[in-house]
């Protein structure tokens, strides 16, 4: 079976923990049930060939939001859909498919690996919103070529919005309609696809792929050794905003306390990152915590690592404070309680979405708590009920390998059989037993 597929991945200059691994858990389950030749569109197709044995592919290429009107990226679909159709380039294309000399050279790679396909996978992300419109875009144009080339199609692992234009609303609503089952990872982008799709259209509230990336070994690195017996994994992303500085102090605060009161060593695990590059993103993150936190807690910082390794990583930690989601979604499922801050309405649906299978929603807590006079009584009272945090985990997370493995039995049954799929079908759900943190103050 040939399977085209797309991902928001990259590679060296733009690794992402998160994006990486739940496309590593796609290609595994397709190629476990299989799928036997697997061509994977991406923004480094050469990393991402030689990183999981398959063909990679250019994307096609759509402006950013640099660009502010939808009305250029419509312009360049149009040019996509009309070579699809007709092998003709529509002469309204323009931005980067006009101007780039190889953008009808990769529509036209991109149309023919779906022509002569069996099935096209659109695997997880958090992209299809306004703030990313050349991933949304990318992903509209993949499905409608797989639509008019009669090739059955699947979403998975999906963040829906919460920002969408009014114009990206109709087009990404009729584009997932043409998927044969979409997998959505939050109740409200489940519910935001009700809106969007044909009533006809199954979907799915699912977990997060990411959960069952299989672990690899953690290399050695500087200051790994203080970390043998337990250690407290931090996940934190830059904010470029008026927070800057209060934020750095706060992480620095917030970990400074919970190192106190474990006793335990902090490991800074990055989720986004260069490995060609000055340290950036997290990294740089990271390299700002050890300078404030100075000699007053340990603070160990792992380098960037493949997803599996990091995986490994934050699955051995004791507890886990996050503004990343990724972190989260593999802590929880290894039964690592994980105390989370969300930045903006964006990062609440994905953390709470992360955290309310488990039971454990309220410990995603608004990130001005940080700086709030209830700071320490919320680190302080997650760090003394975590033994009761990780037993309520073990019993929440026990049906998690099941659940993703019908998921998945599922969508290979729509890529492979014509088999009507019920519209809705028994979703995850926020277990009947969850616990809260009970520090007032908190709403």
């Amino acid at each position: 079976m040939r399977v085209v597929m797309i991902g928001d991945v990259g590679g060296l200059d733009g690794y992402h923990l998160g994006d990486e691994a739940m496309l590593d858990v796609a290609i595994g389950e397709l190629s476990r049930r299989g799928a036997q030749e697997l061509t994977v569109i991406s923004s480094n197709p050469i990393d991402t060939a030689t990183r999981y044995g398959v063909t990679g592919l250019s994307r096609i290429g759509f402006s950013d939001r640099s660009v502010r009107s939808d009305g250029v990226r419509d312009r360049q679909l149009d040019a996509v859909v009309a070579l699809a159709e007709s092998g003709r380039f529509a002469s309204t294309g323009t931005g980067v498919l006009a101007e780039d000399e190889g953008a009808r050279e990769r529509a036209e790679a991109v149309i023919e690996a779906v022509g002569a396909a069996d099935a096209v996978v659109v695997a997880g992300g958090g992209n299809l919103s306004s703030s990313w419109p050349e991933h949304l875009y990318e992903r509209t144009a993949l499905l409608s070529i797989a639509h008019r080339a009669g090739v059955a199609a699947v979403v998975t692992s999906q963040t829906l919005g919460p920002s969408l234009s009014d114009r990206q609303a109709v087009l990404l609503g009729a584009a997932l309609s043409t998927a044969r089952v979409i997998g959505l990872r939050e109740r409200p982008s489940y519910d935001l696809a009700a809106s969007l799709v044909d009533d006809s259209t199954p979907r799915r509230l699912q977990l997060d792929d990411a959960v069952a990336i299989p672990d690899d070994a953690v290399p050695t690195f500087d200051g790994d050794r203080h970390l043998a017996d337990g250690y407290i994994a931090l996940s934190f992303s830059p904010i470029v905003d008026d927070r800057d500085n209060g934020y750095f102090d706060s992480v620095a605060a917030l970990a400074r306390r919970l190192h106190e009161r474990s006793g335990l060593p902090l490991a800074f695990v990055p989720n986004v990152g260069s490995w060609s590059a000055e340290p950036t993103d997290d990294v740089a993150v990271g390299q700002e915590l050890r300078r404030r936190l100075g000699s007053g807690a340990h603070l160990v910082l792992a380098p960037l690592l493949p997803a599996r390794q990091a995986a490994a990583l934050l699955r051995g930690a004791s507890a886990i404070l996050s503004t990343r989601y990724h972190p989260v979604v593999l802590g929880l499922g290894a039964t690592v309680p994980c105390l989370a801050f969300a930045q903006d309405r964006y990062t609440a649906v994905k953390l709470r979405g992360a955290m309310t299978p488990a039971g454990l929603a309220g410990w995603c807590v608004p990130i001005e708590i940080m700086a709030s006079e209830f700071a320490n009584d919320l680190v302080d009272e997650f760090w003394d009920r975590r033994e009761e945090l990780v037993e309520h985990l073990a019993a929440t997370t026990a049906p998690w390998p099941s659940m993703h493995r019908a998921h998945w039995d599922e969508l290979w049954q729509a890529l492979t059989t014509d088999a009507a799929l019920p519209i809705v079908r028994g979703s995850v759900e926020a277990p009947t037993i969850t616990v809260a943190p009970k520090v007032a103050g908190l709403d």
